[in-house]
């Protein structure tokens, strides 16, 4: 099982893809690098599964179309049996296959790139390096068993009755797809906020996540376009490239400021903008991710009298921006995913009675 951050021992990593000029061009790319080992390949799902379990690699590149088991029950079986930092490599051929990678995140893969090669639309070295960055990143998380989150409502609900909000502004990175799937899946589908949503996600992947939030929970969700108007229910996801940033209260808009904590987007722009325009009316909340991204800004909202939460590190597949938000005094304490929700339902439940 993958651990948090490893010695000086190279980084293990598994090979999973039916095609061998796939695996010949990975199993290359990864051997540049000395601080990379290429411990093993498999050709079709059940290998994978058995050399898992053999060999307990550090990382696994995953494809998702192979014989026998494909890459969603690969990565089911992975993740509740020897849990291991999964990287998805599609090829990106179709938008089915697109949707099929964020299925294979929501199950707990982390991370998705298109398979290195000539026809893939991008530099060599750019994609070589990317590839190898990956790698070593996810090889530095630790992963837990993943069984697919049933929300209880056991938990107390801490949003304030009195306050009438209208906005929720969401920070998110790796972890980040699996936990909005599942609390978008349990808000009421007629859900009566407007929702912004900064989530670091792989360029060229954009579009396909908000398809897949579309076609899997009860919301429109679509990528930002500047002016872009605030719906209740609908869900506004920064484009890669640009910060997204609430205009007024009922428009969003785009910057091409610089990046912010090494984000292009970053959370820190959302919530800094939202605690400008909506104050006290509006929600904030940090979800599982690396680094500090969102913290400053997260704060800002707290200070114009928003509600900010910050998901505690149990439910985390990374708690650094969690983490960084506590650190900073964005948060006074951390929230299970099944408490942000109920803030949220209850948010709703009265804005819908003020309306009475």
């Amino acid at each position: 099982m993958a651990s948090g951050i490893k010695s000086s021992r190279p980084v293990r990593v598994l090979i999973v893809d039916d095609s061998p000029t796939v695996r010949f061009i990975v199993r290359k790319i990864l051997s540049k690098d000395p601080a990379i080992e290429v411990v093993g390949e498999a050709r079709e799902g059940r290998e994978a599964v058995e050399l898992v379990r053999k060999l307990r690699p550090d990382v696994m590149t995953l494809d998702l179309r192979m014989p026998d088991l494909d890459g969603l029950e690969v990565t089911e079986i992975v993740m509740a049996e020897e849990p291991t930092p999964i990287l998805i490599l599609t090829s990106a051929i179709d938008r089915d296959e697109k949707y099929t990678t964020f299925e294979a995140i929501s199950r707990g893969a982390l991370d998705v790139m298109e398979k290195p090669g000539p026809n893939n639309g991008s530099d060599w070295s750019d994609s070589e390096r990317t590839l190898i960055e990956k790698v070593k990143l996810l090889s530095t998380i630790r992963v837990v068993p993943h069984v697919r989150a049933r929300i209880h409502g056991s938990e107390p609900v801490r949003i304030k009755t009195a306050v009438i909000y209208d906005f929720v502004a969401i920070g998110a990175s790796t972890g980040g797809p699996k936990l909005l799937r599942t609390l978008f899946e349990s808000l009421p589908s007629d859900f009566s906020l407007g929702i912004a949503l900064v989530q670091h996600i792989t360029r060229g992947f954009e579009e396909s996540f908000a398809e897949w939030l579309s076609r899997i929970t009860p919301f429109e969700a679509r990528i930002a376009r500047d002016n872009d108007v605030i719906q209740p229910g609908r869900i506004l996801i920064a484009p890669p490239g640009f910060h997204l940033i609430v205009k007024n209260s009922e428009r969003v808009g785009l910057s091409d400021a610089k990046p912010l904590n090494g984000q292009k987007p970053s959370a820190d722009f959302l919530f800094m903008s939202t605690s400008e325009v909506f104050g006290g009316r509006a929600i904030g909340i940090i979800l599982s991710g690396m680094g500090r991204d969102g913290a400053k800004g997260l704060k800002m909202l707290k200070g114009a009298g928003g509600k900010t939460m910050a998901l505690r590190e149990e439910e985390c597949a990374v708690f650094g921006m969690p983490k960084a938000a506590f650190d900073e005094g964005a948060v006074d304490g951390f929230s299970s995913l099944s408490e942000i929700i109920q803030n949220l339902v209850r948010a709703h439940e009265n804005k819908k009675r003020s309306f009475k």
